[in-house]
């Protein structure tokens, strides 16, 4: 049986029938704290809160795990085993799924509507935020390029090294702002080979973008990428997802080893 990370979207495409239940039979999926946040924070749970029960169902029903520590606490507990994540965000989600599961939903109120609103535009909000930071980085990258011709030569190097220093900057510093200590993780850890495949997927992907001047990073990208973190060599990734990014992990000779062929799934 196959270990298989999900992409939110596959749990939304279960709860719809548009994979049927029977075909999943053979397969191990495993949920992950990116899937709940994004479950738990959709502005489907204003334009359509069935669809959302109907997925959560899902997600229940036909996990094999879910990994509960969000990206950057994954991350962590690759290089450091004693590592001891502080999940509780998660698993009060998980728990709050099951209460969601029992709720009339043609007697919520207004209040209610209001605060399922307001807790996602704080969400929106935060990916906003990100989104336009990022942006401006890559809107910087795209005017070298292009004003030093270096398309080409660009698109043939790896920077997984610098996408490795910007993880670590990031992991330093939300350590110290979580957990009140430092972290020190090197450049050249054997551990990061566990995390080739989001080191890959993330370098080839903004090397794409990069190389197109005025291409812009999506608000939903931030998610969908991190959501790659809990790939490991033993495990594939499925996703239904037609966006650029999922393009370059199904085009890409490194990546695709790793990507679940759900054309495969009558003959399992």
């Amino acid at each position: 049986m196959e270990n298989i990370i999900c992409d939110t979207n596959i749990w939304y495409d279960i709860a719809t029938g548009k994979i049927k239940s029977l075909e999943l039979r053979k397969l191990k999926l495993i949920g992950t704290a990116v899937n709940i946040i994004e479950i738990s924070s959709t502005p489907r749970l204003v334009k359509d809160i069935e669809l959302v029960r109907q997925t959560i169902i899902a997600l229940k029903k036909h996990h094999y795990i879910i990994i509960s520590t969000n990206p950057f606490d994954h991350i962590i507990s690759i290089f450091d085993s004693s590592f001891e994540p502080n999940d509780e965000y998660v698993k009060q989600l998980l728990n709050d799924f099951e209460l969601f599961e029992n709720i009339n939903l043609d007697h919520l109120s207004l209040k209610e509507l209001d605060i399922l609103r307001k807790n996602i535009a704080i969400v929106v909000a935060k990916k906003d935020y990100i989104t336009g930071v990022v942006n401006d980085v890559l809107s910087t990258t795209q005017a070298f390029i292009k004003n030093n011709h270096l398309k080409k030569a660009y698109s043939s190097k790896s920077y997984k090294d610098s996408w490795k220093r910007f993880f670590i900057l990031l992991i330093s510093q939300y350590y110290r702002d979580i957990y009140k200590k430092e972290i020190l993780i090197a450049e050249d850890d054997i551990q990061w080979q566990k995390l080739d495949f989001f080191i890959t997927a993330w370098d080839e992907y903004f090397k794409s973008m990069d190389i197109q001047f005025g291409r812009k990073f999506k608000n939903n990208d931030w998610h969908d990428l991190l959501n790659l973190v809990y790939v490991q060599p033993e495990f594939k990734y499925w996703t239904s997802e037609k966006r650029s990014w999922a393009k370059v992990l199904k085009e890409n000779k490194e990546l695709q080893s790793y990507i679940f062929n759900s054309s495969c799934l009558e003959s399992i």
